[in-house]
């Protein structure tokens, strides 16, 4: 019964921190445009694992790993932030052929990378693992380590959460695609390519900058 309350909020953390639409959101959203759900559908799985992977640092409270991750979390961000900013212009500078969206000839091609691609930039920026472990004893799951098979629940309820986010992202996105023009997919491949770039500046100033928002780093 206690795994199963465990469980059940690990899911609900899960979900919430996958909600806000940050870099591989953004991205996911492109693949699904792009490439179809097959693309999508690999995105969210390899972002949840990440997710999975903070949350599991915090739940069974590897103190070697956490202290590494935070003391190196500098050079973690700036390698994020280069990351961003040379996918978003290689999305601009690659011409993406429209084809009306009737069919999916690449969604069985580079379902790996694009499974690869999401979790390692989803590693990129320690701050989740700070995010959790505040989740984590804001909702009162700190002891959570002190038992095995809790911690494993949680952060499996952390994935499954995190995934039926992601889940639901490329499906309302599948149903969007099909009414996509043209002229709309040349704009909006434009825009997400800025969006991009505009996380990997940020993200690159607040590193370098040591800037602060509401008192902390993002």
């Amino acid at each position: 019964m206690l795994q199963l309350y465990y469980w059940f909020k690990g899911v609900l953390i899960g979900f919430l921190v996958s909600a806000p639409i940050g870099p591989v959101g953004i991205l996911c959203i492109k693949r699904v445009i792009n490439r179809g759900v097959f693309q999508g559908f690999a995105t969210g799985l390899g972002a949840s694992l990440g997710d999975g992977f903070y949350s599991a640092l915090a739940a069974f409270g590897l103190t070697f790993v956490l202290n590494f991750l935070i003391r190196e979390e500098f050079w973690f961000r700036l390698i994020g932030g280069l990351v961003l900013i040379g996918i978003g212009i290689l999305w601009l500078l690659k011409k993406n052929k429209y084809e009306g969206f009737k069919k999916n000839p690449q969604k069985s091609r580079h379902v790996g990378e694009a499974f690869t691609t999401a979790f390692l930039l989803n590693l990129a920026n320690p701050v989740t693992l700070l995010v959790y472990l505040a989740l984590f004893s804001g909702f009162g799951l700190a002891n959570a380590s002190a038992h095995i098979f809790s911690a494993f629940s949680l952060v499996l309820g952390v994935i499954m959460g995190a995934a039926a986010w992601w889940f639901l992202l490329v499906e309302v996105v599948a149903l969007f695609r099909k009414k996509l023009t043209e002229k709309s997919f040349e704009v909006l491949n434009k825009i997400t390519a800025d969006l991009v770039i505009a996380f990997g500046l940020f993200v690159l100033l607040t590193t370098v900058f040591h800037i602060k928002i509401f008192g902390q780093s993002f």
